[in-house]
């Protein structure tokens, strides 16, 4: 799983909307197989793809 979405970009995190504490914990949690987020985390990279297209261009 390739995640380079927003726990690596501060532009994502720039307006406070986004808790990047809570997205690295899900993501670790997830990574680790403790809890199967994918379709929360799927969820997360679409708003963020919307995110890009539309409010930062």
């Amino acid at each position: 799983m390739c995640v380079v979405f927003a726990a690596g970009d501060p532009e994502v995190f720039s307006e406070g909307r986004i808790n990047r504490s809570y997205i690295e914990k899900i993501l670790e949690q997830h990574l680790s197989g403790r809890h199967d987020y994918a379709v929360w985390l799927w969820a997360l990279m679409n708003l963020e793809l919307w995110y890009r297209e539309y409010m930062l261009s």
